[in-house]
């Protein structure tokens, strides 16, 4: 099974920023950063169940070498992203999505 991957505009607006301050003010990496994110979103359409919930129906993937989280919910014909978060802000911003 491998669900579509469907971005709510938050969680796009967060990755594309997250992905332009990485290539800005981190040499470059923001190719890296992104590629990470896809690999934990290329798992997660595979094998949705793969990542712990954390809040409801909800599941939190880290990504690896980066302190973000990408927190989605599996439905049955896609997976939703509903936050690509900074592992450090308070976790109400992204509940309050739900």
């Amino acid at each position: 099974m491998r669900l579509a991957v469907v971005f709510r505009l938050a969680a796009r607006q967060e990755f594309d920023a997250a992905s332009a301050w990485y290539e800005e003010c981190r040499r470059g990496r923001g190719a890296h950063f992104a590629a990470a994110v896809r690999q934990v979103l290329e798992r997660a359409r595979t094998q949705p169940d793969f990542y712990g919930q954390v809040y409801e129906d909800i599941r939190q993937a880290i990504v690896p070498g980066y302190r973000y989280c990408v927190y989605y919910r599996a439905e049955p014909n896609q997976l939703v992203v509903l936050a690509v978060f900074h592992a450090a802000p308070d976790p109400i911003v992204w509940q309050a999505r739900v």
